[in-house]
């Protein structure tokens, strides 16, 4: 037989775990400190320490993140025996390093999380390993899969100090990624989404209906994991409908109660019929984009919520109420009921065409298009 042609493409080496990644896996809720920063300002020699079993250890270094690597490598030499020669600190040589640079990782969450300029930052470091330095009893599990084989999702739970966040994905470890940053979010206020900015402690305006409202990131995750989930409960055993592009849901919430949010609609669609199929009669279903097949779903669900109302035995179950302030509309949603709507891409118009981070002055491409961009 011939032989195997050697592979010429580069194999993948596994890249081993830092010595701070080993260490918060032993012991975790570790506090990195730093002690003292010497030398010129062009080449500064900095000294951190870290307590492990109330034993303290140092480590210095050019940088911070060095001296942190070579603390945990000297508190791991002290319970751990490795073989003569092991390497504990695999770093990668640094080009062009920027020695007199503030923007070191620091363990302090306030400073992970915002920058100079008050706006959120992505942190350096992943969820799940972030959360593991930040709390002491952090427990991972994987409760249910859903799905069809090909189309399969995974959903971990992580508590923490006693409190559960839930995280969905296509994989274990997106999914367990997702719920360490639900955690975050929610216990730390650290976003890992770069568009979002700082949230204030401004109370949410439940019962004003005309002010527009930016929800806290945990709660936008919940409403799309509560459309996601009820979309894989629908497709249960019919994995032909499972493959889709678009999807669109709506959620239902009282007083802002995300714990016992409801979904009302879960909607897969595509675009337009072409425009000789086209009818302004209503012989032809036009439109079939997700968002839209959701909207009928709703006023499907209104209706039978003034059903509800217009029977004295089951008034009492429907979201309306008689409006007794406006004699033009007859009934109104009861105080604190909202409708959330989620589609997992951007709908089609002006908030595909312009991205939340272009500018303004930028040279528009087309601009004999008169409705272009109206909705910015």
């Amino acid at each position: 037989l011939p032989k195997k042609k050697p592979r010429t493409g580069k194999e993948r080496i596994p890249q081993p775990k830092n010595t701070v990644a080993m260490l918060n896996e032993l012991r975790h809720g570790l506090v990195y400190k730093l002690e003292s920063q010497t030398g010129p300002v062009h080449a500064p020699l900095f000294t951190i320490s870290v307590e492990v079993d109330g034993q303290k250890y140092m480590g210095q270094g050019r940088s911070k993140k060095i001296a942190r690597i070579e603390a945990a490598a000297t508190a791991l030499r002290s319970f751990i025996q490795f073989k003569d020669g092991a390497v504990l600190t695999p770093l990668k040589p640094t080009c062009n390093l920027d020695f007199t640079s503030d923007e070191h990782l620091e363990n302090d969450v306030n400073k992970s999380a915002i920058t100079v300029d008050g706006q959120k930052k992505v942190p350096d470091k992943g969820p799940v390993m972030l959360l593991y330095e930040l709390f002491n009893d952090v427990h991972f599990d994987c409760s249910t899969v859903d799905g069809a084989q090909n189309n399969c999702r995974f959903k971990m739970t992580v508590t923490v100090n006693n409190s559960k966040f839930d995280g969905t994905g296509p994989s274990k470890k997106l999914a367990k990624n997702a719920a360490a940053k639900a955690a975050l979010a929610s216990l730390c206020n650290i976003s890992y989404s770069p568009m979002m900015h700082p949230q204030k402690n401004v109370p949410l305006p439940i019962d004003d209906k005309t002010s527009s409202m930016e929800l806290p990131q945990i709660h936008a995750d919940t409403i799309g994991r509560l459309v996601l989930e009820k979309f894989m409960e629908v497709i249960k055993g019919q994995e032909s409908y499972s493959r889709r592009k678009v999807l669109a849901g709506i959620v239902m919430t009282e007083d802002m109660n995300f714990s016992e949010a409801k979904v009302i609609s879960v909607s897969t669609g595509t675009k337009c019929v072409s425009g000789e199929h086209m009818s302004v009669t209503g012989a032809v279903l036009n439109d079939s984009h997700a968002e839209i097949v959701s909207r009928r779903c709703l006023m499907k669900y209104l209706y039978a919520q003034l059903e509800l109302q217009c029977s004295q035995t089951t008034a009492n179950q429907s979201i309306f109420v008689r409006n007794q302030d406006n004699g033009q509309y007859p009934y109104k949603l009861k105080s604190g009921v909202h409708f959330h709507l989620y589609i997992n891409t951007a709908p089609c118009g002006d908030a595909r065409i312009f991205g939340p981070h272009e500018n303004d002055t930028g040279v528009d491409k087309h601009p004999n298009r008169k409705a272009r961009g109206q909705l910015r």
